[in-house]
């Protein structure tokens, strides 16, 4: 078995991790040589933890596989007094396939006790807002900008770890160590992405809006630092973010919308008026010029400025026919007066995100 030391200069602040324990925390990642524990090998386990006044990143590396339960031991050894696991995919991968292996070599301790964060279900709600084709680690660093020397794929590395229990050399060596490093290195270096967490947390504050046109334009100051801009179209608004500050801008229409009367059969429909009348007064209109009113011309027709909501949350309800969907209120001096309303709007908007 090789051991490998390394000292780090990182620092958490700014990330959901700033106000742990640093002493709690172990950050840890697993080389195997394949994906099930039954039929494949753990031939490096990586850790991130802080010892001795600083954060250091140790690694156990297996020569060959008979070396396996050595590297086990050791990591589980060194894992006694965290409380807190961060990982990428651990919940699902590493997490099972160590625990899987106490149990074939009958050692009594495991991560079930521990505490779990997997980084990689704490960022996969970010994936429609920020538009993520891939959720693979790398691909989240290189959103983030995060270089790398590393070109390997943990698979890509089985052969070359094969190669090395054959003819060991320390070239190849360095291409393992390097790879499972710079997994460690890259998930302190994702951490701001859980910075846009407060958008879908709704933990934003609103400092001004206004009717721009035909749109609502809203800002909002964000609690953090974004590390890089973001924006995204959505069907009803879309959202520019930068550092601490949101724009969202919601397109209203001006056109008049229908408003449709729950009870059609107590009314008349005019079609030279195109409105509903209710039958007491319009049982005064000639019967040439009225028909009973069904739920699709049950209405009556407004003009004003109207903005788009999924849902009735403000009243009265408009449309601009019967059949279509998409719901409208209207944004007028009312509604526009109360700050809480702006709030409350955005917020149910950008919940669909």
């Amino acid at each position: 078995m090789i051991k490998k030391t390394y000292h780090l200069q990182l620092d958490l602040t700014g990330t959901q991790f700033q106000d742990y324990n640093r002493s709690s925390l172990l950050f840890f990642d697993i080389e195997t040589t394949g994906l099930t524990a039954r039929m494949s090998y753990i031939y490096l386990i990586g850790a991130i933890a802080w010892e001795d006044n600083c954060w250091k990143c140790t690694q156990w590396f297996a020569q060959n596989t008979i070396e396996e339960p050595d590297i086990l031991k050791e990591f589980l050894a060194y894992t006694q007094d965290k409380t807190l696991l961060i990982h990428f995919n651990g919940d699902r991968f590493d997490i099972p396939y160590i625990n899987e292996k106490c149990e074939t070599y009958h050692l009594d301790t495991t991560l079930s006790s521990i505490i779990s964060r997997d980084l990689l279900r704490m960022i996969r709600p970010l994936r429609k807002m920020l538009q993520l084709t891939s959720l693979k680690q790398k691909s989240l660093e290189s959103f983030l900008h995060v270089d790398r020397d590393d070109e390997y794929s943990g698979g890509e590395l089985i052969q070359v770890y094969q190669r090395y229990q054959r003819t060991p050399n320390e070239t190849d060596l360095k291409l393992l160590l390097l790879h499972n490093y710079e997994d460690l290195l890259g998930m302190i270096a994702i951490l701001p992405i859980l910075s846009y967490q407060t958008i879908l947390n709704k933990i934003y504050h609103i400092t001004s809006y206004e009717v721009n046109g035909d749109s609502l334009d809203v800002q909002a100051r964000l609690p953090v630092l974004l590390p890089r801009p973001f924006s995204y179209i959505g069907e009803l608004y879309s959202i520019h973010a930068e550092k601490d500050q949101m724009k969202i801008m919601v397109p209203g229409t001006r056109e008049p919308l229908k408003y449709f009367f729950a009870d059609y059969k107590n009314y008349y429909y005019l079609p030279e008026e195109d409105m509903a009348l209710h039958k007491s007064v319009a049982a005064f209109v000639d019967k040439d010029h009225r028909e009973p009113a069904r739920a699709s011309t049950c209405y009556s027709r407004k003009k004003g400025f109207y903005l788009p909501q999924n849902d009735k949350l403000f009243t009265p309800v408009f449309k601009t026919d019967y059949y279509n969907r998409q719901l409208y209120f209207s944004c007028n001096e009312a509604f526009l007066a109360d700050p809480d309303n702006i709030t409350n709007y955005i917020h149910h908007l950008l919940s669909d995100l």
